[in-house]
């Protein structure tokens, strides 16, 4: 969020995608924050069973239609969410921004697009990946998917053994993570990729300000920016 953690404390905080919920629950533990934390998928439902803090609130619903009042949250979060939807990532997130409060901070994680530039070593491997997400497994039931990507797991420990051998950088992942990559590659059914430019003027069209590029990694970027101009209120059809 590109603050001081002693900011955080007391805060209100949006978590827009939270999936399994541990990135809410940590939040809520290291920072001292108030975390609502909403996901679409059934696995909210365990996250809220799991969930042993007072300060976290877990809620199933869709980023497309945010059940909140507006202006209600100090910070919007989402990582790796919105560009999963359909059928654009920028009208998800027009629907979370209402949610925050004027001079309120937004940071968001996204693709990058799927090229050279993005990519230079590994953008062949990603661009058949996403043949075979879109074309096959994408379109599979999800315990198919699960006994699929299963079966590729002893090959992937195998390798890890034979590079420790051999002395070779080790991927240090776990099969439990491996599996979750598996499905982040291979099973969505929309994936939107997007450039720093265009994520930038999404921010300053909503009325942000301070808005920059804070994180660059191999597959994606965080954008994040203030909130200084809100919008007025809009209605989930105007959305």
């Amino acid at each position: 969020m590109g603050v001081n953690p002693d900011e955080l404390r007391g805060k209100l905080i949006f978590d827009a995608g939270c999936g399994s919920g541990a990135i809410s629950i940590e939040m809520a533990k290291t920072f001292g924050m108030e975390v609502v934390a909403m996901d679409l998928a059934f696995g909210v439902e365990l996250a809220y069973e799991r969930n042993d803090s007072p300060y976290v609130h877990f809620i199933q619903g869709s980023v497309l239609a945010p059940p909140f009042k507006e202006r209600m949250f100090d910070y919007l979060y989402s990582a790796g969410v919105l560009h999963h939807t359909n059928p654009d990532t920028q009208k998800a997130f027009r629907a979370i921004v209402p949610t925050l409060k004027k001079d309120g901070r937004c940071f968001i994680w996204l693709y990058h697009p799927i090229d050279k530039k993005h990519h230079p070593h590994d953008w062949k491997k990603l661009y058949l990946y996403d043949l075979i997400r879109r074309k096959v497994t994408s379109r599979l039931p999800a315990r198919v998917q699960f006994f699929l990507y299963l079966l590729l797991i002893p090959p992937f420990l195998l390798k890890q053994r034979i590079f420790s051998l051999l002395g070779r950088k080790v991927n240090l992942l776990t099969w439990r993570e491996k599996m979750q990559g598996f499905f982040d590659s291979l099973s969505a059914v929309y994936v939107n990729r997007h450039t720093h430019e265009e994520v930038i003027e999404w921010f300053i069209n909503e009325g942000f300000d301070n808005v920059e590029i804070s994180d660059i990694g191999a597959y994606g970027f965080g954008t994040r920016g203030d909130l200084c101009k809100p919008g007025p209120e809009r209605s989930q059809e105007s959305l």
